[in-house]
């Protein structure tokens, strides 16, 4: 048990260090290579006075001005193209894009279909917007000067569209009354806070070719199919969105930390993280070398794909998750039945024990409800619900994943290690059939666990040491944790504190893989449980006391 403890801790401390935004890179970085410091003094003279300058205001009128100058530095041809946009509620903007481009470097593809990277530089009234959307502003300004140094095989469009706050008028003129360039594939940058790793979070349909190209391209991926399968069901739109209806391929890209300061004054160049910037950049740039190469960027169909801890890229058309569902289901019930042929696996214990993840899950579900009522009623949170100082707040919220987990087994007595071991991953193995063909965007998080504890039974199936069924139960945990705790890890990030259920369902089930090795009562076990209980309370009550 403490093994599988310090395994899982090592995980958790591993994600929290790997899913930081790199460094920024100094002024004196190569040419080639993206720098934030470059950047963000470019982004210093694009803000000025970094006064708000929404759509159809002089100071947005001067942003625009800069920007164009910045490019003309470069040795670039800007054009602005003023235009009226209206959306689908009748209401209209005037607008002023800026489209540059530079010549793809191989004579046969310069004029075939191009790649575009796109930023909005307008800002709402509240603030500047140094975030949302200067850093893609300064990172589409500082790709392009690497670009006019070294041009890509194919060309690059760089579209600094007018008006995304207002509506998205800016991104609507310029596939509804402009000429799209010639342009393909899309690569949009936005920001939703200030700080934090950038998250590819969405792409356009049938993207298997892209998520090629992302894997290609991106040194440090933070993705998944997931945020794209969540984000699709959102009613939140970006300029991708319009992007997407005219046809254009591509993908979305943002930082979402810090979004307390997003959309207020507190959105300026001092609470701006260059570390944010130059993860953007890298991300953008990486993946616009890819898709500007000589390879198009095909294969017209679904995928699924997550980030192996930033290292890379995982990834597999949708239509294979239905046969490696089958697979991981299949392994798991081979394993089920050794036990079973070795006389190992009391199905009465089996039995009982599937009732332990419908009781985790109820136990999550009072612990979440409790720590809203709880924050509610101290007014240490309201909406919107993300706050200047979440750490103890999001620690309560694991405890209490962690405490459900700890609880569950003791409600029913004892099941046996292989009792709760079969109990445990039926559910999972239900899971992975349901999620397969429901929704197979998110099939990764019940298939790989299943596919590894699966194939952890079989290995152990004939072994009856006490290391084996450690095995047995640690091995899939951790890759439980590997695939989970990326995606829990950025929670509070996506959804805040509103909902506390959010994050503590998550962890619960993510430590579900363990309930084994705490199967059964046991005095110390009893006492430990106690002594979790009252430090969850505590730390629940002082996260609610401690939210400004």
């Amino acid at each position: 048990m403490v093994v599988t403890l310090l395994v899982l801790l090592a995980i958790l401390g591993g994600v929290a260090f790997l899913y930081r935004p790199p460094p920024p890179a100094p002024d004196a970085a190569p040419p080639e290579v993206f720098s934030a410091m470059r950047a963000v003094e470019v982004l210093r003279r694009v803000l000025g006075d970094e006064s708000p300058h929404p759509v159809g205001t002089p100071a947005n009128q001067a942003v625009k001005e800069r920007i164009v100058r910045e490019l003309e530095t470069l040795g670039l041809t800007p054009e602005v193209r003023a235009d009226l946009a209206c959306d689908s509620h009748e209401r209209c903007r005037q607008v002023e894009n800026i489209v540059a481009r530079v010549r793809g470097a191989d004579a046969q593809l310069r004029d075939g279909p191009s790649v575009m990277l796109a930023a909005h530089y307008d800002s709402v009234p509240e603030g500047p917007g140094a975030a949302d959307d200067g850093a893609g502003v300064a990172a589409l300004l500082e790709i392009a000067r690497i670009f006019q140094g070294s041009p890509p095989p194919r060309s690059v469009v760089f579209l600094f569209d007018d008006g995304e706050e207002a509506g998205l008028f800016g991104a609507r003129a310029y596939v509804e009354k402009q000429a799209v360039d010639g342009v393909r594939w899309v690569v949009n940058l936005e920001a939703r806070g200030t700080t934090g790793p950038s998250l590819m979070f969405e792409t356009s349909a049938n993207n298997l070719g892209l998520v090629r190209k992302f894997a290609r391209g991106v040194e440090r991926p933070m993705t998944s199919s997931a945020y794209y399968a969540v984000y699709e069901r959102m009613p939140n739109d970006t300029d991708l969105t319009v992007f997407k209806r005219a046809g254009l391929s591509g993908v979305n890209f943002a930082f979402i930390g810090g979004a307390s300061r997003y959309h207020t004054a507190d959105d300026d160049l001092a609470n701006l993280d260059l570390a944010s910037l130059q993860h953007q950049g890298d991300n953008a740039l990486g993946l616009a070398r890819a898709l500007a190469s000589d390879a198009p960027a095909e294969a017209k169909e679904p995928a699924v794909f997550f980030d192996l801890l930033t290292l890379s890229t995982i990834w597999w058309p949708a239509s294979w998750t239905p046969a490696l569902a089958g697979a991981a289901v299949t392994v798991w019930a081979l394993a089920v039945g050794l036990f079973a042929r070795a006389r190992r696996l009391s199905w009465r214990q089996a039995g009982w024990a599937l009732a332990d993840v419908p009781l985790l899950v109820s136990i999550a579900i009072a612990f979440g409800l409790m720590l809203q009522l709880v924050w509610q009623a101290t007014g240490a949170v309201g909406f919107p619900p993300w706050v200047r100082s979440p750490a103890a707040a999001i620690v309560a919220c694991w405890l209490g994943g962690a405490l459900s987990s700890a609880l569950a087994p003791a409600v029913l007595g004892p099941t046996g290690r292989l009792g709760t071991w079969c109990g445990v991953w039926s559910w999972w193995a239900l899971a992975t059939a349901v999620s397969a063909f429901l929704l197979p965007e998110v099939s990764f998080l019940f298939l790989v666990p299943l596919l590894v504890a699966g194939a952890a039974g079989i290995s152990v199936g004939w072994l009856s040491s006490p290391v084996g069924t450690g095995v047995l139960t640690t091995l899939p945990a951790a890759f439980t944790a590997i695939v989970w705790f990326p995606h829990i890890h950025l929670l509070y990030d996506a959804v805040g504190l509103f909902a506390p259920l959010a994050i503590v369902l998550p962890v619960s089930l993510a430590l579900s893989p363990i309930l084994p090795l705490i199967a059964g009562p046991r005095s110390r076990w009893a006492r430990a449980r106690i002594v979790l209980a009252g430090v969850f309370g505590a730390t629940s009550l002082t996260a609610a006391f401690t939210q400004p």
